[in-house]
């Protein structure tokens, strides 16, 4: 019915029935937790005294420790405020108040400023190059890997036109290729665009529209899906990421912290989705 078991207890002793004799209470250890947790507090000539009884298969003895803690400065919150419910009063010691909102708090680390989301990426690929980046069903690739075909592919935005401040939509199921896209576009100097295949195609519509994307990365079971287009379609899981025509070397585009990343669409519940651009 029931596993914590509270018991307050006023004891009070007549010594005079022990007439000529010395008396004291004596504690009896039984070994045996008869509940989850059995909580004593004996009042003894104005003085509360505690005794906790617990099953040592449920508990540590350091969390019944920090329970007497709590029990402790709740009780003194009450003396202090003994108009407060409850509910309102402290339970945490000063210890593990400092820790919750200072300690676990001290988050703030110089963070890099005046890179590109490819950078450094690029960065990590000179540190790492062999090291895995990216997993996806039964494709595994390294830093080098996923670098060179992510260039590979940027070189060949870059011959459709894209550079910096250009869009590029990328409609694509999660797979190693949209990884690839994200990384080829911004290397381009491009910004991405996000399409998910499941969007009802009027959505698709304004958002290419809206967006004035030139291009879009694709895959080829999706083609039938998307509504018509004016951007040139190249399709990522046909594209050639063993062909020897394009360089696979970091290509250089002059983009900067303050170009477009990627833009991103708002679910448009009160209207038409609108995008919001999202610098370096």
């Amino acid at each position: 019915l029931f596993q914590v078991h509270f018991v307050l207890q006023h004891v009070k002793i007549d010594w005079e029935m022990f007439e000529g004799l010395h008396a004291e209470p004596v504690e009896f250890e039984f070994g045996t937790a008869k509940f989850d947790i059995m909580f004593f507090v004996f009042e003894v000539e104005n003085t509360l005294s505690v005794r906790i009884e617990y099953n040592t298969d449920l508990f540590e003895a350091e969390t019944i420790r920090s329970m007497i803690d709590h029990f402790e400065t709740l009780l003194k919150g009450a003396i202090a405020e003994p108009l407060r419910s409850v509910g309102e009063l402290p339970i945490l010691t000063q210890a593990e108040r400092h820790k919750l909102l200072v300690e676990w708090n001290a988050t703030d680390f110089d963070y890099p400023t005046g890179g590109t989301m490819h950078g450094y990426f690029e960065r990590q690929v000179s540190n790492q190059p062999d090291a895995p980046a990216l997993l996806a069903g039964t494709t595994s690739l390294t830093y080098r890997e996923l670098n060179r075909r992510a260039n590979k592919l940027a070189y060949q935005l870059r011959e459709l036109g894209v550079g910096p401040e250009v869009m590029v939509a990328i409609c694509s199921e999660r797979s190693a290729e949209l990884i690839i896209a994200m990384l080829a576009v911004q290397k381009a100097g491009g910004a991405y665009v996000p399409l998910d295949p499941e969007y009802p195609p009027q959505r698709v519509t304004h958002m290419l529209t809206d967006s004035n994307a030139p291009v879009l990365l694709t895959q080829t079971a999706l083609l039938e899906r998307l509504p018509a287009h004016s951007a040139t379609t190249l399709c990522l899981d046909e594209f050639d990421w063993q062909t020897s025509a394009l360089h696979d070397a970091n290509p250089v585009s002059g983009v900067r912290d303050h170009n477009l990343g990627y833009t991103i669409y708002t679910s448009g519940s009160t209207g038409l989705p609108k995008g919001v651009e999202i610098e370096h």
